[in-house]
């Protein structure tokens, strides 16, 4: 039972990866430099030579098909962090 958080994590990381790799260009490229290189959409406008209006654009559809793919983990996330916190005290 204790190798559950690892798991668990696992999964979640799986999942990630997977809908990033579904991700059309350039929504994959732009999702990447703004969440795991931390540019700003400015930059990253700079950088594809896209507007930002449409760097926006992209995260925001990119953000939506994380939100999908993760939901029912949520609820799960939700019941995990309950129950610990009520068992630590």
């Amino acid at each position: 039972m204790q190798d559950w958080p690892s798991s668990f994590t696992a999964e979640i990381k799986s999942i990630i990866e997977s809908q990033i790799n579904k991700m059309p260009e350039p929504m994959r490229q732009i999702f990447l430099y703004n969440r795991f290189e931390g540019k700003t959409y400015q930059e990253i406008a700079e950088i594809t030579g896209i507007n930002v209006r449409n760097v926006t654009a992209n995260i925001q559809r990119a953000l939506a098909i994380m939100r999908i793919a993760l939901n029912d983990y949520l609820i799960i996330l939700i019941i995990v962090l309950l129950f610990q916190r009520y068992y630590d005290n």
